[in-house]
């Protein structure tokens, strides 16, 4: 399934501002009309791309509000997500705990949630300890299957010589033989975004 990349650029867009507690109109009325509302408009609902000058403005407006994001995240979804400046430090305490976890646990990664699904558990901008497993144990526990870097979280246990596997997103339960087509992740830890 190919990803609307301008989609999910207006998506992003569209959290920074909401992180601020802004509306559109504020935004233009706030930079004197160098951002116009509804030229915001078309960026969040995909209507439009937005340039990289405008974007460039956009964050350094955001910034000024108190919320920091960087470029990669807002085009990409990679790098840094939006933080509050108070949060800063809560955060570099979270990157730490991040280097722990990954020079201590072989086979591990560090993802960011995407989605509020599991709130009030897990929430976009949460850091998330995850370790390659080659299978699932006999308890049921969170996981996450890989594909293309994308995270699908999942419920798994192993029975006997099946795994049972219930799709959160997809609201299914289906059972296969114990050997995955995707690599699968076990979440160890949650750390809260601020």
């Amino acid at each position: 399934m190919k990803r609307d990349k301008n989609k999910e650029i207006g998506d992003r867009l569209r959290s920074i501002r909401e992180r601020c507690g802004l509306t559109r109109k504020e935004v233009e009325l706030q930079t004197n009309g160098e951002i116009k509302s509804a030229s915001l408009s078309t960026f969040e609902n995909n209507q439009s791309q937005i340039s990289l000058r405008y974007l460039k403005v956009l964050l350094d407006f955001y910034r000024l509000k108190g919320v920091r994001s960087s470029y990669d995240w807002v085009i990409s979804g990679d790098g840094m997500q939006p933080i509050e400046h108070e949060g800063l430090a809560s955060n570099i305490t979270a990157v730490k705990e991040s280097a722990y976890f990954l020079q201590n646990n072989q086979n591990s990664k560090i993802i960011t949630a995407t989605t509020n699904r599991f709130s009030p558990y897990i929430k976009t901008g949460d850091f998330i300890g995850i370790i390659k497993r080659d299978s699932f144990t006999h308890e049921l526990k969170l996981y996450t299957l890989m594909r293309e870097d994308t995270p699908e979280f999942i419920f798994g246990k192993k029975d006997k010589e099946t795994s049972l596997i219930y799709y959160i997103d997809r609201s299914d339960i289906v059972t296969q033989e114990n050997d995955l087509p995707h690599q699968i992740y076990e979440v160890i830890w949650v750390r809260k975004q601020s």
